[in-house]
């Protein structure tokens, strides 16, 4: 019969036990579900949700790490200066954060950012700890590879199936043939070349029969069978791709797998094993200098330069930004970017895409934590890179030298991609898991002290398990309801996106999602233009004056629209997109909210700013200049000749100002169509037409099939009675458009001054035709046909119409629809 003083022991060994299966398999889980984590009910059905799982496991994992040191009142941690280094790393990403420009973009992460926050950061150099202390046994770290390796055989073959669009998952997002588990098509195939060579590192070392890492039986076949399909998929994908980058990081691991040989021969036991190695390092060398054979239909990936990226990194790092040592806070490299883009870039075809990243994730961590930041990063990882190789250098026992080489390689390559390419969630896990991994093998000291001698070390081991705890419970919460706010953000995306959705629907879905997270900019911004689409919508519904009772409503929903997209600024004010969503807002109450016009042009001076050669912002600033000089020009009939003369000043002030503007966003960028075209319109307000008419006949020359332009160009030559060219453009927009009211109308005139009057009478019976309600368009014609010739325009035949929409690549945050992210390319 056991004695009573040994139960407490078996009962604290036994919830030791616990507390260690815990640990190891929050690593399994996280090895597994990582790779492969999505959820189809989120706007970033990737990082958004690995980050929850990210946060979950890692927290768990601490937590049982922690709490199996209580129960057994013993704490053991590996001791060396370089548990120093990811310390302070992350100190200096805190501080980063505190003087960052974004807030909840930095802290949090959104819009696929989710890798550069603080919050992840946060939970790598836990993990990196986690796993240095808790995986150095052969068998757990065996296990981690086969979770590892598993999970991306079946993204592999998933992406691999999409790819030749041969099967699809059920999701509508999952439908497009470069849809993967990982993130962009480009940031898979990296994936996949790493843990490639991996499984190749393992091929390579295993003995038959007495291996320690790829166990012999059915579980050994299984893991050989995976590693030769991620080999196949990987292959097949990179030749898709066909990036000279890739080739390079492909060649870089082929060599990384065959200088070992040298150093221990004894140690490869079969030299057939490397010729999958060398069939790869072969198709990357030919594929290098020429075309890959395979072509798939799938979808471009853009990224900045190396030489761009480099001087937005050194730019937001200059002198006068105060951002060298800490640059501009984790999360920021969208800011960074559009403040320091180089006005080159506007004559590209990428020049209205907004990059969130950098070429490498070097080059992003520069502009992002600043030097002392990446020193410290770098630091880390060339610290265990040098140990683990003089360990591989020094090791005599075969088993350990094994599992260091195959970890070695996978980290070797994850490090040259980080310093190659940029960067995600997935990819960011690995490099912190693996740098971890290395160190279990290369820290062979472990400091312990037993909380018998040491009460105060006892009582603050409990304190930080119970800190964990109560961290693991809020993190529960809060991620639940991230997830929720998510929810309902995705709904309004597809309400909005539906014909069958109204716009109530999604202002509730909305307003739901701002709710469960207020501190997202993105849902703000998105709430203050679904609210002004419902304003138009009730402004335009209106058949007489309205009556008190939906003028207040209209102001109702115009106040919150105002409210909703201040909130996104305060949130962000170093985004831009808020600050023209705002401005926007601004301009389109200016009719009726006194002093809208002011905050209207500060907004969108607040966007030239953040984005100063951006066309889009100064062409915005000038149409908010021309339509108050043209309620200014109103005013200029007026009977009180103090008023009449101060209009008439205000307004010559007032378009001069917006031809600044549009001159200098035409100067910006000489192609921007919108530019050009308000620059028309300014002159033709300034009464000079010839320099109003050069501008349209370079927009219909830049827009053949714009009927509209054609139509205006045309009224601006009958203005200068150059009917000749003025017929000419009216017959080519009545080619373009055959039912055009108008410029059947117009024509009609035109045809009369030079005396084809039956050709005249033929087209205004067309357009009495397509309008026969329309008694003006009746009575010209009673006086044609009764011989009466008209040589003076008439007015235009349908209201509205004579005005031409500006050909808009407008405004960054689409009116009228509901932005289900930054609008940022991931690469």
């Amino acid at each position: 019969m056991p004695s009573a003083a040994s139960s407490p022991a078996r009962s604290t060994k036994g919830a030791s036990g616990i507390f260690d299966m815990m640990t190891r398999w929050s690593l399994y889980l996280l090895f597994s579900l990582i790779p492969l984590f999505f959820l189809p009910w989120t706007t970033t059905v990737l990082d958004t949700n690995k980050q929850m799982l990210l946060v979950v496991l890692t927290v768990v994992g601490v937590g049982a790490w922690l709490g199996q040191m209580v129960v057994s009142k013993r704490l053991s941690f590996r001791s060396g200066w370089l548990n120093l280094v990811p310390g302070l790393f992350l100190g200096v990403v805190l501080v980063s954060s505190i003087l960052s420009l974004s807030g909840y973009q930095t802290w949090i992460g959104q819009a696929s950012q989710e890798y550069m926050s603080f919050l992840s950061m946060a939970m790598f150099v836990l993990l990196f700890y986690l796993i240095g202390n808790t995986a150095s046994e052969t068998r757990v770290q065996r296990t981690i590879l086969s979770c590892l390796l598993g999970a991306s055989a079946v993204s592999g073959l998933v992406t691999l199936l999409g790819m030749f669009d041969v099967v699809h998952l059920p999701f509508e997002f999952a439908q497009s043939t470069g849809f993967n588990t990982v993130g962009t098509i480009n940031s898979f195939v990296l994936y996949l070349s790493v843990v490639m060579f991996v499984g190749l590192a393992m091929w390579l070392v295993s003995h038959e029969g007495r291996d320690r890492i790829i166990p012999v039986g059915g579980k050994g076949l299984m893991l050989k069978g995976a590693i030769l399909c991620i080999a196949l998929v990987n292959l097949v994908a990179l030749m898709a791709i066909d990036f000279w980058v890739f080739w390079v990081v492909n060649m870089i691991g082929v060599l990384l797998l065959g200088v070992f040989v040298f150093l221990k021969t004894q140690e490869f036991p079969s030299p057939r094993r490397f010729a999958i190695p060398l069939a790869v390092l072969f198709v990357s060398v030919l594929l290098l200098f020429l075309p890959s054979p395979v072509r798939l239909s799938l979808p471009a990936v853009v990224s900045p330069s190396y030489a761009t990226s480099w001087d937005i990194a050194k730019t937001t790092l200059g002198v006068d930004t105060g951002n060298l040592l800490f640059g501009s806070g984790p999360g920021t490299y969208l800011y960074d970017y559009l403040a320091y883009k180089t006005e080159g870039v506007n004559a590209s075809p990428f020049w209205s895409v907004r990059f969130d990243r950098a070429k490498s994730l070097l080059i992003t961590m520069v502009a992002s934590v600043g030097l002392l930041g990446t020193a410290l990063w770098l630091g880390t990882m060339v610290w265990v890179g040098l140990l683990s190789l003089s360990r591989l250098v020094r090791e005599r026992d075969h088993e350990e030298w094994k599992m260091t080489y195959v970890l070695f390689i996978g980290w070797a390559m994850l490090f040259v991609s980080a310093l190659l390419y940029s960067s995600n969630l997935t990819m960011s896990f690995l490099l912190w898991s693996f740098t971890g991994l290395l160190v279990s093998q290369v820290m062979r000291s472990v400091w312990s002290s037993n909380f018998a001698r040491s009460p105060r070390l006892g009582l603050g081991a409990s304190a930080a398990f119970v800190f964990v705890m109560i961290g693991l419970l809020a993190s529960l919460f809060f991620t639940g309801q991230r997830q929720a706010a998510e929810m309902a953000f995705t709904r309004a995306v597809g309400v909005d996106g539906s014909q069958e959705g109204s716009v109530e629907e999604v202002i509730a879905l909305l307003e739901r999602a701002t709710e469960l997270n207020p501190w997202s900019d993105m849902y703000q911004r998105n709430l203050s233009s679904a609210l002004l689409v419902q304003a138009r919508g009730m402004i335009g519904s209106l058949e007489s004056e309205p009556t008190a009772e939906q003028t207040q409503a209209i102001v109702d929903v115009v106040t919150s629209a105002v409210a909703a997209a201040n909130r996104a600024t305060k949130i962000e004010p170093n985004y831009v997109a808020n600050w023209v969503m705002r401005g926007s807002v601004y301009r389109d109450v200016m009719g009726f909210a006194t002093g809208a016009e002011d905050l209207a042009a500060q907004s969108f001076l607040a966007a030239t700013q953040l984005e100063p050669i951006s066309p889009v912002h100064r062409t915005n600033l000038g149409r908010v200049y021309l339509t108050v000089a043209d309620r200014a020009r109103a005013l200029r009939a007026s009977d009180d000749p103090e008023t009449a003369a101060a209009a008439a000043e205000q307004e010559a002030s007032l378009l001069a100002t917006a031809e600044t503007a549009f001159t200098t966003a035409a100067q910006l960028k000489p192609d921007y169509l919108p530019a050009h075209y308000y620059l028309a319109a300014t002159y033709e307000r300034q009464g000079r037409l010839e320099q109003a008419v050069g501008r349209l006949v370079a927009l219909r020359n830049n827009s053949l099939a714009d009927v509209g332009i054609a139509f205006q160009l045309s009224q601006m030559l009958i203005r200068l009675e150059e009917y000749e060219a003025a017929t000419q453009e009216h017959e080519r927009s009545v080619g373009m458009n055959g039912e055009y009211s108008n410029a059947l109308w117009y024509l009609a005139s035109m045809y009369e001054i030079a005396g084809r009057q039956a050709e005249a009478i033929a087209l205004v019976e067309q357009v009495l035709a397509l309008n026969p309600e329309n008694t003006v368009a009746a009575d010209r014609l009673a006086r044609m046909r009764a011989g009466e010739v008209t040589t003076v325009n008439p007015e235009p035949i349908q209201d509205g119409q004579g005005a031409v929409a500006a050909p808009d690549e407008g405004e960054i945050v689409e009116e009228g629809s509901v932005d289900s992210g930054q609008g940022t390319v991931e690469e």
